[in-house]
Order: structure tokens, then sequence, then C-alpha cells
């Protein structure tokens, strides 16, 4: 098939994606968080400046706000459009992600959005409305940290503007907001100590203080919402424990015994899948920075079943890239340059 063929069938499932919102047989309502907040407030800035645990999330949605208030059009249709928008961006991010990772750039994006628009579409008729930004903002996540893994984003600013509003798509679950900080904090980690080991290259250095300022200034948000929800659960270790009801560590065990057991033997595999992830790394192996997301996510999982969707851009470009790698001719890799990130000095 021509690649313009491919195009053509892309867009044929994007316009058949529209036409079903269109027809409202795909259909999303906003959420109770954020139709509380439009009984008194609509100002998503004075909600950023008064602290509000929500704001980032109501700023998310906060287009589709707008041009409902705009033309009196229903907000939920508007809405249901806005995630429609999401699915689709999360659909090209993760495309991009899979060629990266199969070639280094970008030439088979147009292959690689075809089964990437199959599976979030057709995972769009089984989920919440919001779970949709969290997608399209670990998809996002991801394309930048592959790019920037293998030397492709060089420009600091730009990079970590990029890893902000990757966290803020990200905000509207804690659980989602908390893993996209961790995924942030992990990469930046595994850059200066994981790949050096003995010291701190300087472009690298200035990425991981970079990327600790980009948690520190949502952090108030951040540790505000995980108080609350712990607090919401009977606060302290005991609201803490309780949270794993809420995810799959409702299946485990709630005697201390029993989970004292369960987390040594849940730090021995941590430790050791760390080790791997560390050995990916270091072998400048592409799909280092979808395995770590896609880690950090199924870990949350146990606090969130919510949380734990979230891996699946990451997942989906893991698939991707496995089934399109038997069809993809090996070639000699280039030689990074020089200030590329991927040579130790």
């Amino acid at each position: 098939m021509r690649i313009s063929a491919m195009k053509w069938l892309n867009a044929g499932l994007i316009a058949f994606y529209c036409l079903l919102i269109g027809l409202g047989i795909v259909q999303f309502s906003l959420w109770n968080q954020i139709t509380d907040i439009i009984s008194y407030n609509t100002d998503p800035v004075s909600l950023l400046l008064s602290g509000h645990l929500h704001a980032l999330r109501f700023a998310v949605v906060f287009p589709a706000l707008w041009v409902a208030l705009m033309t009196g059009w229903d907000q939920d249709l508007i809405f249901t459009a806005w995630v429609g928008i999401a699915i689709l961006l999360c659909s090209i991010q993760v495309a991009r992600a899979s060629s990266l990772a199969l070639v280094g750039n970008e030439s088979l994006r147009r292959w690689t959005l075809f089964p990437s628009l199959l599976v979030f579409i057709g995972i769009s008729f089984a989920m919440n409305g919001r779970i949709a930004f969290a997608f399209a903002g670990i998809a996002c996540l991801l394309v930048s940290q592959l790019r920037w893994h293998l030397g492709i984003h060089r420009k600091l600013t730009g990079f970590l503007l990029g890893q902000l509003g990757s966290l803020i798509l990200m905000s509207v679950s804690t659980g989602t907001f908390m893993v996209g900080a961790l995924v942030i904090l992990t990469f930046a980690l595994s850059q200066p100590v994981i790949r050096d080991g003995q010291y701190l290259r300087r472009r690298e250095a200035i990425h991981f203080g970079s990327a600790l300022l980009v948690i520190l200034s949502l952090y108030p948000l951040l540790g505000k919402s995980l108080l609350k929800n712990i607090d919401f659960y009977g606060g302290g270790f005991v609201g803490l424990v309780r949270m794993l009801q809420h995810g799959l560590g409702r299946f485990f065990p709630t005697d201390t015994v029993s989970l004292l057991v369960l987390a040594g033997g849940g730090g021995f595999f941590a430790y050791h899948v760390l080790r791997l992830l560390a050995l990916l790394v270091r072998q400048r192996h592409p799909l280092a920075p979808v395995a770590l997301g896609a880690c950090l996510a199924m870990a949350g999982g146990l606090f969130g079943l919510s949380t734990l969707l979230v891996s699946l851009p990451a997942l989906a470009v893991i698939g991707i890239t496995w089934a399109f790698r038997p069809l993809v001719v090996k070639r000699e890799a280039p030689l990074p340059a020089p200030n590329s990130g991927l040579y130790s000095t």
C-alpha cells in the first residue's frame, strides 16, 4: 500500500470517528467536580491563584466550556468533541512514539497511526471522558522523552515546557497526576544517575534540576490532592492502606502481617524492574522511556483503576512496535551527534 493511500485510510478513520461524535453515538459528560465549579466560578485563572485543588483539571476542560458559553451549544456536546480531540491527539502521539522506537525517527508514523487510531477509538466507547486527557498527556510525555532519549530533542526549554503541558493534561485525576510527576522525575533521575553512574554531565544535570523545578512548581496542588485522597479514606497510614481498595489493591489482604510481606516482596520486585530499566537506558534502548511509563502507571494501578488505565498508551507503543518490528528492514544505526546526550563526557 502506498503512503498516500495510507493517509487516506487514516483520514477516513478519523472522519468516521468525527461522524460518530456528530451523530451522538459517542457521548461524554462533564464530571461532578467540573459541574460543581461551574456553579460558582468559570475563571480558571482565579481558581489557580486561589490554589483550588481542581484548578488544573478545570483548566483542561475550560476551552470546551468557553466554546459552549460563546455559542450557547450544549456543554456535553462540546465536551464530547473536546474529548474526541484528546483521543486523536493520543493516537497521533502513540503513532509518533512507535515510529521513534522502531526507526529512531517519525518516518513510519503514517503506518503506525492506523493501529493506534483503532485502539484508542475502540477504547473510547468504554471509558469516561476525562481519562482521555490523561491518555493524551502521557502519550505526549512519552514522545517528548523518547526524542530526548534518542538525542533528537536538544532544546531544554521546549522539552520541559512539553513535560509541563503533558503533566497538566494528566491532572484530571489525582492518580494519573501522580504518575505523570513520577515519570518526569524518574526519567530525570535516570539521566545522570543510571546512565553515567559516577558523575553528572552538565546537560543532564541541568535537565534533572529543571525537571525538579517542574514538579515543585505544581507541588502544592500535587501534595494537597494526594493528602485529600488519603484523608478521604481515613488519613495517615490507615488511609493509605484503604486507598488500595480503590484499585487492584482491593484483591490484597489487609492485615498488617500480609501487608508487610507484600510490601517486602513488592519492593524486591520493584528493585529488579528498576535494574532492568537501568540496563535498557544504558544500552540506549528506544523503548526505555516507554517501559518506564508503563511500569509506573501499572504500579499506580494498585491505588486506582484510572491510574492503571493510563498505562495503555505506553503498552500500545510497545505492542505496535512489536507488531511492526519484523516489517522494518534493519539498517546500521547512525552515530549520535556529539551533543545529543548519548555520549558520556
